[in-house]
């Protein structure tokens, strides 16, 4: 159909989840998710891994990788890093791209994983009281279609 249809019209009728405003994760909630996810945890999810010294490879999950020594999770480092992708993550990145989230949404992923409660309903937006006066009530109607009174 051409630009400017009947779809066009209604286009801006239609909101996205995405567009939804979600409450604020706390900030020490994120640094203790960041304090606990472990790399070799978080990426054994979606791959399986096999140690190798003090590190574990695996396959790269986001191509298709052949090469067993290409993906390499290093836990001293908290970091996975794929030479193939020349890429590298840390927990939060790696679920970013595996599961397709935001930072947000990655944080609440791991925090469900290892067991930490964020209390959404706190840290809603919470519109403060308005000090100002209510409405005043306005009429629509025209001003010539009030009865008027002579002043006389």
């Amino acid at each position: 159909m051409p630009a400017g249809d009947a779809r066009d019209a209604h286009a801006h009728a239609y909101v996205s989840f995405t567009q939804i405003p979600m409450p604020k994760i706390p900030e020490e909630i994120v640094k203790r998710v960041l304090s606990v996810a472990r790399i070799e945890d978080v990426v054994s999810d979606f791959v399986q891994l096999r140690r190798s010294g003090k590190e574990y490879e695996g396959l790269c999950p986001f191509h298709g990788d052949k090469n067993l020594g290409s993906f390499k999770v290093a836990p001293a480092k908290n970091i996975c890093t794929c030479f193939s992708c020349q890429e590298s993550w840390d927990p939060v990145g790696f679920v970013m791209k595996a599961e397709g989230l935001t930072f947000p949404d990655a944080i609440r992923w791991l925090a469900k994983k290892y067991g930490i409660f964020i209390d959404e309903e706190q840290n809603r937006f919470k519109p403060k009281p308005s000090m100002e006066s209510p409405p005043i009530f306005v009429s629509r109607r025209k001003p010539w279609a009030f009865p008027s009174k002579e002043i006389g």
